[in-house]
């Protein structure tokens, strides 16, 4: 299995955010939420029908 890494840069701003999972020509919107606030994090990106799996995390903010 690869292992591919990334990284994707969100703001307010940008709301509402949906992540689409894509293989091939085939894609599934996997995840939607309008608060970055409110969503648990880290959080799995799943489908089931493509059999793909990604889990995000995000660095801890600076200390203050």
């Amino acid at each position: 299995m690869a292992v591919r890494r990334g990284e994707i840069a969100l703001t307010r701003s940008d709301a509402p955010y949906t992540f689409v999972l894509k293989k091939g020509k085939q894609k599934d919107a996997v995840l939607r939420f309008t608060d970055l606030g409110e969503t648990d994090v880290p959080m799995a990106l799943e489908s089931e029908r493509l059999g793909i799996k990604l889990v995000t995390d995000v660095q801890a903010p600076p200390a203050k």
